[in-house]
């Protein structure tokens, strides 16, 4: 994500990664040697696209100095770790439950999220409450979309994990019953091949 950026604001996101306290644009001025009016220019740009965020003023003597520090969105720029380390944690679920076992633990961990979820559809039901969990779904990164009884994504929020261990689709799974009260069948799956993940929902026997 940072390669989309010019060599220059790299420089300035990366300089703020570095001090977690911020910098005043005197101190960046200093630093890089380059002028105020431009330092000012490129975190008005940073700023106004959420990855830059102004801090508590610095008393200087005179005219209290702006801090510019990074928000949680320029952190999330630099590099992360997160499949590598759900890799690690599902792995020794696998170790420990075996395939029928991780499938259970994804389908609960989905439940106890969706049980905090449900409130939100209180008082929906039919085509409202699709559109509603479409939406509580696409907040998550699904890219979903309803359907005359269910629904589709787009975009498999965990591909990489999940075409190493096919158990974790069973998060979608729990997450989608709890949420509809209905069974789900998984019709189409991007892991398998399709070109999107289709879930269809039939009453509970």
């Amino acid at each position: 994500m940072l390669q989309a950026f010019g060599q220059t604001q790299k420089n300035l996101l990366t300089a703020l990664l570095d001090r977690k306290g911020g910098y005043t644009a005197d101190e960046l001025v200093e630093k890089f040697g380059i002028t105020r009016s431009a330092i000012r220019q490129h975190m008005s740009a940073l700023k106004s696209l959420g990855y830059i965020e102004e801090g508590p003023a610095k008393e200087t003597g005179g005219r209290p100095a702006i801090i510019y520090k990074l928000s949680k969105a320029g952190n999330e720029l630099f590099p992360r770790q997160y499949s590598w380390f759900s890799s690690l944690l599902i792995q020794r679920l696998l170790e420990q439950h075996g395939q029928d076992g991780l499938a259970d633990q994804m389908e609960k961990m989905a439940e106890t999220i969706a049980q905090d979820i449900r409130p939100r559809l209180a008082g929906k039901s039919g085509k409202d409450r699709l559109v509603a969990i479409a939406e509580i779904m696409n907040e998550l990164g699904y890219q979903a979309r309803p359907e005359a009884d269910g629904i589709e994504a787009k975009n498999c929020v965990y591909h990489e994990l999940a075409v190493r261990f096919p158990e974790v689709c069973r998060f979608d799974i729990g997450l989608l019953r709890t949420l509809t009260g209905a069974e789900v069948d998984h019709t189409s799956c991007m892991v398998r091949g399709g070109g999107s993940c289709c879930f269809q929902f039939r009453p509970k026997k």
